[in-house]
């Protein structure tokens, strides 16, 4: 997954977001059948193997083509303005999946055995492909591309705060099954299905955080009061949607005297009298 990144990226920008999760389904689906024909060769191990394993190598570049694809198509149907909920419902589906598909995943194979995995991804993708067929792509933008290593440089710092806040999702997931066969316990999935549920909720309490915030540090106020009470105006929509009308009651209640008037945009002069 991770060095398919560069290719993934470049084939969203030259030949359309749609068309590389079109190749990284079907890479899915592939990804699926040589699993599938795995289980089946049981009785040679060395080859059974040797085809999960590029099955899985044909799935981490797979999933590098999706995860690009579906968010830069994502940005293009909603305009760059809306890039932090587009990457935060990103993320939700896919912890969603997490949460859902550990637990399933280990009751189909006590059930079914691990044929079932192979047979599910592949039945999975296919459904994928047949909802997309007639979304429409958004258009390829023609232009100088950067160098994978220029854009690398430019978002490094913050790409590296990312990976510092992802080690311990890397540890749950690489450790958590060793640690509780260790101590004697069942039920690993279900801790990845707890930790998939609290990032959803995370999510959707402060997928508008980030707007907020920068609304709020675009905007400067003439008294401290009033200052005061965009912040919390600010806190609470950010928070939670739904307490918008709420915090539009608060920040009412806390300018008192003061009005709309009083607050002068950096983008713009203050409103006339």
């Amino acid at each position: 997954t991770l060095l398919s990144r560069p290719m993934a990226g470049r084939m969203s920008d030259t030949v359309g977001t749609k068309r590389a999760i079109i190749y990284g389904l079907w890479g899915i689906v592939l990804s699926g059948l040589l699993t599938l024909l795995s289980t089946l060769l049981q009785t040679w191990p060395l080859t059974s193997l040797v085809i999960l394993i590029i099955g899985r190598l044909l799935l981490g570049i797979a999933q590098g083509l999706i995860g690009v694809g579906t968010i830069s198509w994502c940005m293009g149907q909603v305009g760059v303005e809306h890039t932090a909920k587009s990457i935060g419902w990103n993320g939700i589906a896919s912890y969603g999946a997490i949460a859902i598909g550990a637990p399933l995943g280990v009751v189909m194979v006590a059930d079914y055995g691990f044929t079932s995995l192979g047979i599910a991804l592949a039945v999975l993708a296919a459904g994928a492909l047949l909802l997309i067929r007639n979304k429409p792509s958004v258009p390829v933008i023609r232009g100088e591309r950067l160098p994978f290593w220029a854009v690398f440089g430019r978002i490094a710092p913050y790409g590296a705060s990312l990976t510092l806040a992802s080690i311990g999702y890397g540890t749950l997931t690489t450790f958590i099954t060793l640690y509780y066969l260790n101590r004697g316990w069942t039920g690993a999935a279900y801790c990845l299905t707890v930790f998939g549920v609290c990032f959803i909720l995370s999510r959707l309490l402060f997928i508008s955080a980030i707007g907020g915030l920068i609304e709020f540090r675009n905007c400067s106020f003439e008294t401290p009061r009033n200052a005061l009470s965009k912040a919390f105006f600010l806190s609470f929509r950010s928070l939670v949607p739904v307490l918008n009308i709420f915090s539009a009651i608060l920040y009412l209640i806390t300018c008192g005297t003061f009005t709309w008037k009083r607050c002068a945009w950096k983008s713009g002069s203050p409103p006339k009298n």
